[in-house]
């Protein structure tokens, strides 16, 4: 049963591409959510749901879905027609802006029977605390909230390289799917 979702930006959120230096808008000791933690919970923890909501490339980076994974979700669940409402003529679906598709992430699993996280996060460095069910957090306080609150033994560990695919995000999608089903 899926307790949480997780959205995160890429660029200066996860530790794949982050830097403080000449980024006035945040402290000079803040740090990025590590990739370890981010794949953690997409492929070993069932109760969390884990999306790519900025820069695409984290998709691949942490093996999770993103917004064409989301795209066709919503296609074979909750119908073509609820999915147009969010393209604007013209643009791309996989590619929709960043408040636009927190908003599908969270219609989506509105959308779904059986599927009804209790949490809606999204970590990301550009405030986007006005979008409706989310819980926002920058980056640098999420970790610390998170380091707070869990017990260090306790916080997720990922033994594989920073890049490595050896999880795929169809397993992800796949397990989605199996769990609306069911």
């Amino acid at each position: 049963m899926t307790k949480a979702v997780l959205c995160f930006d890429r660029d200066l959120t996860v530790s794949v591409n982050f830097t403080t230096e000449n980024q006035g808008f945040m402290p000079d000791d803040a740090e990025p959510v590590p990739l370890a933690w981010v794949k953690y919970w997409a492929h070993h923890d069932p109760r969390v749901d884990v999306w790519a909501t900025g820069n695409q490339h984290l998709r691949k980076e942490a093996a999770i879905p993103g917004f064409e994974e989301l795209h066709q979700l919503w296609q074979e669940h909750v119908g073509p027609d609820v999915v147009a409402e969010y393209e604007p003529a013209g643009a791309n679906p996989y590619k929709p802006t960043r408040r636009r598709g927190l908003e599908m992430i969270k219609e989506f699993y509105d959308n779904v029977d059986d599927v009804d996280p209790e949490w809606f996060v999204v970590v990301d460095d550009v405030d986007v605390s006005d979008v409706d069910g989310f819980e926002h957090f920058y980056p640098w306080d999420f970790r610390d909230w998170l380091e707070d609150s869990v017990p260090t033994d306790e916080l997720p560990v990922c033994n594989e390289p920073a890049q490595s695919n050896a999880c795929d995000c169809r397993t992800t999608v796949t397990a989605l799917r199996e769990r609306i089903d069911e």
